[in-house]
């Protein structure tokens, strides 16, 4: 019972993070007495299952962050031999069902940390898999697993970015396409 009124009370804050009004407004002005109303809970059962707001938030971050980093994590150099695979077909099917709450941390500017974590756990995956390969005469692997981590969470988050994105098997076709294909390949002349 406990962790099915916790779920709804989470479920009340994500149903006001993604309604058009807060969007615009963001999930900061979401206030304890709303997410009450909505839950239909009262104010003590809320502080029984969180001390504030904020670790509302939290929670919610740590129900999506700590799976999606622990796929990540699943991979290393010595398993797999593509980096991107295990993006293709496991993180792009997650964050497609959880879109949702990435969008609300996305679009929000009181949580600076989301595409900074994002970008972290990406970099370490590659950085991982990198390891001393040379794989860029003259490219430091570090700079390197940045700059994929960088252009990978650029890609996932304009996907989601759209109103409605792709299904994961339409998309997993264009993300592949453009990580494997060179951007002067796209009509735009080389920069000398």
């Amino acid at each position: 019972m406990v962790r099915k009124t916790e779920q709804k009370i989470i479920d009340a804050f994500l149903n006001l993070a993604a309604s058009e009004t807060t969007l615009t407004s963001e999930y900061g002005s979401i206030s304890v007495k709303a997410i009450i109303e909505k839950a239909n809970v009262s104010k003590p059962t809320f502080y029984s299952h969180f001390k504030n707001r904020n670790e509302l938030i939290d929670t919610v971050k740590q129900n999506v962050f700590v799976p999606l980093f622990s796929m990540l994590d699943e991979h290393n150099s010595a398993n797999t031999l593509s980096p991107f695979s295990p993006i293709i077909n496991e993180v792009i099917p997650y964050l497609f069902k959880n879109r949702t709450i990435f969008c609300i941390f996305r679009n929000s500017s009181t949580d600076f940390n989301y595409q900074q974590s994002l970008e972290n756990a990406f970099f370490c995956y590659f950085n991982r898999f990198l390891g001393t390969k040379q794989v860029l005469r003259g490219m430091d692997n570090t700079w390197l697993a940045n700059y994929y981590a960088k252009v990978i969470v650029g890609i996932l988050t304009t996907w989601l970015s759209d109103l409605f994105p792709e299904k994961p098997a339409q998309f997993k076709k264009k993300f592949y396409f453009l990580i494997n294909t060179p951007l002067n390949t796209w009509g735009m002349s080389e920069i000398s």
